[in-house]
Order: structure tokens, then C-alpha cells, then sequence
């Protein structure tokens, strides 16, 4: 890890180039150092390359590793590196391999009023520091909150089109408790298991 007699260094990972652009000013007008990555391959580079004190990462970086992935992969290489996870989504469990560290911060994107409670997050988790503002997955702003693991995971392949059939498949289980499973997931979250607009309604749950 880099020393503190310096401007402490961020990786920020988005592969949205206006967005990352947005970050890295924000962070870079607060007196942090941004070393900016659009995908997961540029990220370790840049991470091995500049020493970051601290890396903020988007879970959906488009085709290949996720944020998760990636952090996991970082986090290797330096078990102390602070995490802090910017996403649109709900709910990190809804990404798929492995799951954030405990240790990590999870901020949902619509989550945050301007750049300052951004800046805030980044001190907290440098700091070592943890807070209840920083795992929006843990507050009420997350509508999947009380949700199960299980029910999440049925959620996400409900959202990306796959049948009760294709499900049961995927989770190594009967269509009939595959038919189970998804009923009483819609149910919690409340969407109509008979819509014709399922996919889209759970997809929209998830972010």
C-alpha cells in the first residue's frame, strides 16, 4: 500500500466513459489521486502499475470479469485494500459469481445525493472505517433486503428471460419446486407471476 505522506490514490473502475470521467473529477477536485480503468484487464494493470490506496469499482463492467471478479482478484495482491463497490444495482447478490467481502462498502448510484456523499464514502473506507450509509445492500434503500440468497439468485434468471424450466435446470432442481421457488419469489416482490412482462418487472427489481 502506498505511504500517507501523499494525496491518497484511488482506482477507479467504470466502464462508462462519461461516468468514469464524472468520478475521477469529483474525486481529483477533493484532493484524491484518480487512476481511471474501463475494464477489468486495465484495472489490474493500472493497479499494479501505480499502487492505489484504495479502488472504486462498478459491478457491470460489460463482457468479461465483474467488479466483484476483479475486486476479489485485486484483493489477492493486497488483502487491505479498501473496496468500495458504486453500482446501479440493488443488491450485490444479484451479481453473479462471488460475493463483495464483508469488509467491503456498497453504494447504490441513486443512492447518493451529489459528489460530497461520494467523497464521504471514499474517506470512511480509507479510514478503515465502517457505517450503516455505507452498505446501502444492509438499508432500507434496498427493496430486496429481505430476501434470501436463493430467492436473489431466482430473481436475476427470472430477469434475464430463462424459463421455469431453464431455471429448475440451472439450480439442479425439479420443475416443480423450480415452479415453487419463482412463484413465491415474484410474490415477495411483488410482480404477478402470471404477467406476460415478467422478465422486464424482475429485471427492473434488481437495479
Amino acid at each position: 500500500m502506498a505511504s500517507s505522506s501523499r494525496a491518497r490514490k484511488i482506482l477507479v473502475v467504470e466502464d462508462e466513459p462519461f461516468l468514469r470521467e464524472l468520478v475521477c473529477r469529483a474525486l481529483d477536485d477533493a484532493g484524491f489521486v484518480t487512476v481511471p480503468a474501463g475494464t477489468a484487464a486495465d484495472a489490474v494493470k493500472l493497479f499494479r502499475l501505480n499502487d492505489p490506496d484504495a479502488a472504486l469499482v462498478d459491478i457491470e463492467l460489460g463482457a468479461g470479469p465483474n467488479g466483484i471478479m476483479l475486486a476479489t482478484r485485486l484483493r489477492r495482491d493486497v488483502p487491505e485494500l479498501p473496496l468500495v463497490f458504486l453500482t446501479v444495482r440493488a443488491d450485490p447478490r444479484a451479481a453473479e459469481g462471488p460475493q463483495i467481502p464483508p469488509d467491503a462498502h456498497f453504494v447504490q448510484k441513486k443512492g447518493l445525493k451529489d459528489v460530497n456523499d461520494l467523497i464521504a464514502v471514499m474517506d470512511v473506507a480509507m479510514r478503515g472505517s465502517r457505517s450503516e450509509t455505507t452498505r446501502h445492500d444492509k438499508s432500507d434503500l434496498n427493496p430486496l433486503r429481505s430476501l434470501t440468497t436463493k430467492q436473489i439468485e431466482t430473481l436475476r434468471l427470472i430477469g434475464e428471460g430463462l424459463t421455469n424450466e431453464q431455471i429448475a435446470s440451472v439450480r439442479g432442481i425439479t420443475l416443480r419446486a423450480a415452479e415453487v421457488m419463482v412463484s413465491k419469489t415474484l410474490k415477495l416482490v411483488g410482480i404477478d407471476e402470471t404477467a406476460g412482462n415478467r422478465r422486464v418487472l424482475a429485471a427492473r427489481k434488481l437495479f
